[in-house]
């Protein structure tokens, strides 16, 4: 039996990430003689390969018969200082390798879990702990594994290690628990707010992701509930990378574990993430959350909160008690992936949240707006399918031109779709239009939700426009825009125009400037909604909307927060509303732009 060297990398040789290159933290062997079907993925069986050499920093090589199965076993488990935990990253493959190094791919095999919510409770915050559900036996797929790649040369194996999920590291360095006491007094080592089930988060469909590829390291993965179970054959599953502003970052060390065990995490970062997950409570849902006090209670509402006065003070105007209300993301992205994983042809996508790493925009997201991005995508969400969180049991994914067979008793293919969308909100803005400058050929959507910059981007914009028409396709632009950024950048709507782009901006034109209209309000509106605690004191508000304009006038650096409202209303709000931002006749600006064409 003639033999041949197998060499398997899972990174560069130079400059190797850290999580790649931790103590114990990585396993690869290739085993010979794996064992007779079904069980032919068991760790218990087979021969061990002979290593060919000492291993490099990220690469092994293997002296293997040729022509016979053999099974490659990958793991890769991060945790801090040689203490390795969960596996972040597995690749279980029956393969062949030729007389001349071709390397055929029999079936491989992936172990699909999930987190299941641990309850607690008793003198704590009636709260939840994520905990992995990994089952012991694997699902098996005809073909090759979804982060297996083949070259440079032959008798060479790539791993892709572009993300590692880290998620149940994460909740076992972060997650603490918190008292009713610390609750009231906003007092605590660890946000409780996304894990608490009276704020109707979805902690089951985050994962949190590190980047080996560069910054920022820390990456928040939410699929939405219709995602998570059987979807019909052909459902086309996608990326939606979206970049938050920089005023509620914090820096965070991306090239060493340090950026993975910052305690900062628990505190700010938890609370950033409820904010952009979370939906506001409604007046019949705020009961439950009264454990919380003052500005945390406020924050977790679906409009600004007008508190009963002390005894002898009086009445607060809108002005002094304007918080950041939750945006909703997870409900709105849901509310759409039920609509178009039953539309023709079936599609979903997965909200993919980079975590500013810096306090600058490069800084802050900088290898995330060089090309490659869609490429990372599609990798990061072959890993969330391969751990379980895309899909239903046994339904097979297709990342290449030709699908895999299926094993006996799986179900119908999914494929990745190849083209990526990008947004972000205020100034995040700004790094979802560099992001697509750098991937014009590979996106097909932009996203801007009250960009101050948009309209500096005018050139990029229009050259990713031209790149869309020169590939067949015409590129998406949703942009929602308010005044507080400088209202409609007419000459970029008419370049965008000119250029070919599908253009569809939020609220309609026609009505921009009555949309837009300070208190007091006549109608129905979700701006109404959001300050209606305020309904029967109309001639307070209209003196304090006087009062901050005449402030902002004397004063340059004084916010008019009436203007700063209209920017959170771009997020938070939208122009379809009846009686409340849950109820089934609104839909928010989230929701129209991660939806459907129009």
């Amino acid at each position: 039996m003639s033999r041949a060297r197998l060499r398997v990398s899972w990174g560069p040789d130079r400059h190797p990430h850290f999580l790649l290159t931790e103590k114990d933290a990585v396993s690869l062997d290739v085993f010979q003689d794996p064992g007779a079907k079904p069980d032919w993925w068991n760790p218990g069986t087979g021969l061990a390969s002979l290593n060919t050499g000492p291993p490099g920093p990220t690469n092994e090589t293997f002296d293997v018969p040729t022509g016979v199965p053999l099974r490659l076993q990958f793991a890769l488990r991060p945790g801090p200082q040689g203490k390795p935990t969960a596996v972040g990253l597995e690749v279980v493959q029956l393969l062949r390798v030729s007389d001349k190094g071709t390397v055929t791919f029999d079936e491989f095999a992936v172990r699909r879990g999930r987190f299941v919510m641990k309850p607690q409770g008793g003198a704590t915050l009636p709260g939840r702990r994520p905990v992995a559900e990994i089952p012991d036996v694997m699902e098996v797929q005809g073909g090759q594994h979804p982060l297996l790649e083949t070259g440079p040369g032959a008798s060479q194996l790539r791993i892709s290690t572009d993300f590692v999920d880290i998620t149940a590291l994460w909740w076992d360095l972060h997650h603490r628990e918190t008292s009713f006491a610390d609750a009231e007094q906003g007092r605590w080592e660890f946000d409780p707010k996304y894990l608490d089930p009276a704020c109707d988060g979805d902690p089951e469909g985050l994962r949190v992701l590190a980047s080996t590829w560069g910054v920022p390291l820390l990456w928040f993965a939410a699929v939405p509930r219709s995602a998570r179970g059987p979807l019909r054959a052909g459902t086309r599953v996608g990326g939606s990378v979206f970049f938050r502003p920089l005023h509620s970052a914090y820096a965070y060390d991306s090239a060493t574990f340090t950026g993975i065990i910052d305690p900062r995490h628990r505190t700010e970062g938890m609370a950033s993430l409820a904010r952009y997950l979370l939906t506001g409570r409604s007046r019949g849902q705020e009961r439950s959350i009264s454990h919380y006090k003052g500005n945390h209670f406020a924050s977790l509402l679906d409009r600004e909160w007008l508190p009963p006065p002390a005894k002898g003070q009086e009445l607060l105007p809108p002005s002094a008690r304007m918080v950041n209300l939750p945006i909703g993301m997870e409900r709105q992205l849901d509310l759409v992936a039920r609509r178009t994983k039953d539309a023709d042809p079936p599609a979903v996508r997965v909200l993919l949240l980079p975590w500013p790493g810096a306090l600058g925009t490069s800084a802050a997201y900088t290898h995330a707006l060089k090309p490659g991005l869609a490429a990372h995508a599609k990798r990061a969400l072959a890993l969330l399918w391969c751990t379980g969180a895309i899909g239903g049991p046994g339904q097979p994914l297709t990342t290449r031109a030709i699908a895999p067979p299926s094993a006996a008793g799986s179900s119908a293919p999914l494929t990745l779709d190849p083209l990526l969308w990008v947004g972000g909100y205020s100034r995040g803005g700004e790094a979802a239009n560099l992001a697509l400058a750098a991937n014009a050929e590979s996106v097909s959507r932009l996203i801007s939700m009250d960009d101050p910059t948009v309209a500096n981007h005018r050139k990029e914009l229009v050259e990713a426009a031209a790149k869309a028409r020169k590939a067949g396709r015409r590129l998406q632009v949703l942009l929602v825009k308010s005044p507080h950024t400088g209202g409609l950048p007419r000459a970029l709507l008419d370049a965008l125009t000119a250029a070919k782009a599908d253009l569809v901006t939020l609220p309609d034109p026609a009505g921009f400037a009555r949309f837009w209209a300070r208190p007091p309000f006549t109608g129905p509106s979700w701006q109404r909604y959001l300050l209606s605690d305020w309904d029967a004191r109309a001639d307070a508000v209209a003196a304090d909307v006087k009062s901050e304009r005449e402030k902002a006038a004397k004063d340059r650096g004084h916010d008019d927060q009436y203007g700063v409202f209209q920017h959170v209303v771009a997020v938070v709000g939208g122009d379809v509303f009846k009686d409340e931002p849950q109820g089934a006749g609104s839909r928010g600006f989230v929701e129209q732009c991660f939806g459907p064409w129009p």
